[in-house]
């Protein structure tokens, strides 16, 4: 093999991933890991020093501060999976949870609030984020049990973070800053952060709560008014991993606008107000997402465009123009609801474009959650709350549905578990029509199957399963190698000739990115149902606008004790031109709709 020193100042932080391994002890992969460093730089003690991590528990690997072309290098080794560079990523409601419980059309049967006030699950939450804020009333162990014996990790101790953080709510903490010293320096020099797994800014403890957090009444926010702040899971555990220009003479006692351009964060301004003294501040937001709350530091209104046209028309005719801001008011069973944020990542995926995303759609404007306090203002017992708003928002209400369906569905497969929450999805919002983003109708590339519905995914009828040989097909048609893969799982793999294509992967919904004759695709679902349920599912069509579209057989019967029916859907372009969209949808005429949403891009 080429070495290539590893001296230089183009030295960047490179991951190299090398997938399952069968070594004995974390020493053996240490060792093993410097062995193979070494015939790319000049000796074993040069690949010691610039290792910065291993991993050598789930899976095989290193970080290390490599060159760019020791990292390309060193991607062609027949034992590496992938070498990518290392990065940070900055992590971007009040009735949420009661929101999703409200839109089930008459269906629900409170399962999901009978499971979440069910301590003796004992599901744990790994959660990764920017660390927790133990002192929290949302992370106290009230009515809590000892820890699951099947949890195998620890408590690890750091600033202003004792093995009394880790309080059976909370019973798992670790913290990584290794790679983020090699890539930035110092920690202090960005700002203050913690060596441990104390939230440095406050993501990670808004994004658990919002996951399972216990019910918090009367949570107070100055100048906004009292609020109940819940999680979706109360009775999980939780695992913490933690990753790392205005004149004040003019502004003082006044209330200021603030134009929002771009990315500007109206947050940082009202922070900037309060240091000049100011008595409010008028943002005037641009585009769909205005409305979104934030936690001001001094008293905000928020102005869409047309109402921001009108104040400058007052302030135009008003040689002495006054203002009053008052306090909020909570209003619930606005309509239409729900409806897509701007922000919202929407598809189609560039990498698996035949897989719909999103998957899913959540709550994710305006959440009130748990929030860790100012750090150079406030004492370290003292509990806050904010409204944020983002996908960051939105992913852990889906985290908390997921660990109560686990709970209550010990034996279903993750597959499984997905299947149900995107199924049982909702399209419609609370005026029967159907949820919009923007202006227009929301396609499958905005909501994905739909919006959350947590009562409806813990009873589904029907599941769409899949396994590790699925996935194994699945990445053979994206490319990948045999020998990548056999590092990847630990055992031989020989990719079919020709691969199964990637819409026939056994996904809750279809799509196909290349649609010029007629295809046909294959799902197998699997029955949950409860013995007196109806056992037999017709199927029901949204056709996609210019294609004909077919499903073999239309009718599915479980009666005769069998727990798997496999069906095909036949598709012909027929006068469409890019993407279209449609659903099929196996009722079994009473309680179970099992939806999947299709996208077509037809050539």
């Amino acid at each position: 093999m080429l070495a290539i020193s590893v001296h230089g100042s183009n030295l960047k932080h490179y991951i190299v991933y090398m997938g399952e391994h069968s070594l004995l002890g974390t020493n053996a992969v240490i060792n093993s890991n410097h062995e193979m460093l070494s015939s790319y730089v000049d000796s074993v003690e040069e690949a010691q020093k610039a290792v910065v991590h291993h991993f050598t528990k789930t899976f095989r690997g290193f970080s290390a501060m490599l060159t760019p072309e020791q990292a390309d290098v060193i991607s062609k080794n027949n034992k590496v999976v992938s070498v990518f560079e290392s990065s940070i990523h900055h992590l971007q409601t009040t009735r949420s949870w009661d929101f999703m419980q409200d839109r089930t059309h008459g269906l629900a049967k409170g399962l999901f609030y009978q499971l979440r006030k069910d301590t003796s699950h004992d599901v744990i939450v790994g959660h990764f984020d920017s660390g927790v804020w133990p002192e929290a009333q949302s992370f106290q162990a009230n009515g809590l049990g000892p820890v699951p014996k099947q949890f195998k990790g620890e408590c690890v101790p750091g600033q202003d973070f004792g093995n009394s953080a880790c309080n059976g709510k909370i019973i798992g903490a670790r913290y990584y800053y290794q790679g983020f010293v090699q890539d930035n320096g110092p920690p202090e020099a960005t700002g203050a952060v913690y060596y441990s797994a104390r939230d440095d800014f406050g993501h990670g403890s808004h994004t658990a709560s919002i996951a399972v957090e216990a019910e918090m009444n009367n949570v107070n926010l100055p100048g906004v008014g009292n609020y109940t702040a819940k999680g979706g899971a109360p009775g999980a555990r939780l695992a913490v991993y933690k990753r790392n220009t205005l004149k004040y003479s003019v502004i003082k006692g006044k209330i200021v606008i603030c134009i929002m351009k771009g990315d500007d964060d109206s947050s940082d301004k009202a922070e900037v107000l309060k240091e000049g003294a100011a008595a409010g501040m008028i943002v005037l937001g641009q585009g769909p997402n205005a409305n979104m709350l934030s936690n001001y530091a001094v008293p905000t209104s928020i102005m869409d465009a047309v109402r921001g046209k009108k104040l400058f028309a007052y302030l135009k005719r008003t040689k002495k123009p006054s203002g009053k801001i008052q306090h909020n008011k909570v209003v619930i069973n606005t309509k239409p609801a729900p409806k897509m944020a701007e922000f919202s990542s929407k598809g189609p995926s560039a990498l698996s474009p035949d897989i719909i995303k999103p998957d899913i759609t959540a709550p994710g404007v305006n959440i009130l959650a748990a929030w860790p306090v100012n750090l150079r203002e406030e004492a370290v017992d003292v509990l806050n709350y904010r409204f944020d708003s983002g996908t960051s928002m939105a992913c852990p209400h889906a985290t908390g549905v997921a660990a109560i369906l686990k709970s209550g569905r010990r034996k279903w497969s993750p597959a499984a578990i997905k299947s149900a929450l995107m199924t049982t999805a909702i399209v419609e919002d609370n005026t029967g029509g159907l949820i919009k983003s923007g202006e227009y109708q929301a396609t499958p590339f905005d909501l994905g199957s739909g919006h959350l519905s947590p009562d409806l995914a813990l009873d589904p009828g029907l599941v769409y399963d899949f396994d590790t040989d699925d996935i194994i097909s699945f990445l053979c048609f994206q490319g990948a190698k045999n020998w990548q893969l056999q590092n990847l799982i630990g055992k031989p793999v020989t990719c079919k000739d020709p691969p199964v294509p990637t819409y026939n992967l056994n996904y809750p919904s279809i799509g196909i990115s290349y649609l010029d004759r007629p295809i046909s695709v294959y799902r197998t679902v699997t029955f949950k149902g409860k013995q007196n349920d109806p056992k037999t599912f017709e199927v029901s069509i949204e056709n996609p606008p210019g294609v004909n579209l077919k499903v073999v057989p239309n009718l599915i019967d479980f009666s005769d004790g069998k727990t798997n029916a496999t069906y095909r859907v036949d598709f012909e372009p027929n006068g469409a031109a890019g993407y279209v969209f449609g659903s099929i949808t196996w009722s079994d005429g009473k309680e179970h709709n099992v939806r999947s949403p299709i996208a077509v891009n037809v050539i």
